[in-house]
């Protein structure tokens, strides 16, 4: 274990997506149109006509994970996680009348009318990754 000490770097993002643009695709072009490096998510609200995610299916140190597709009309109620060097490692929840849906969100989520996601941009110790034995994806000092 270890803790990483940050702070916000000053420029907040609101991305606004529209009726069928694509929830990850998009927040990803708004990473690279401006140059983020390292941020957290700190809102994300909207409606998605199609959710694809994934979620671990084992207990085994290294994971098996499937990737269902539900599709809609969905809530997105939440969104939640990091953009280290670049790359989105975002999970996300989202329900529908027949119930509630959260995993790791993957490309193919579809907005539905809106979607509106809030980026804080951080600064000082740049944050990393590197890929551990079991092929994760590890923060790092």
């Amino acid at each position: 274990m270890f803790t990483l000490v940050n702070q916000p770097g000053g420029r907040v993002f609101t991305i606004s997506l529209r009726r069928g643009e694509m929830l990850l695709e998009g927040v990803q072009k708004a990473i690279e149109e401006n140059g983020i490096r390292d941020a957290v998510v700190l809102s994300c609200i909207g409606t998605l006509s199609s959710m694809t995610w994934h979620r671990v299916t084992t207990l085994d140190a290294k994971p098996h994970e499937e990737y269902p597709t539900v599709n809609g009309p969905l809530e997105l109620c939440a969104v939640q996680g990091l953009v280290v060097e670049g790359v989105p490692h975002f999970h996300i929840v989202c329900a529908d009348k027949d119930g509630t849906y959260a995993g790791h969100l993957e490309r193919g989520c579809e907005v539905l009318y809106l979607a509106e996601i809030v980026l804080l941009e951080l600064a000082g110790k740049p944050l990393r990754r590197v890929t551990d034995e079991n092929g994760l994806r590890q923060l790092a000092q």
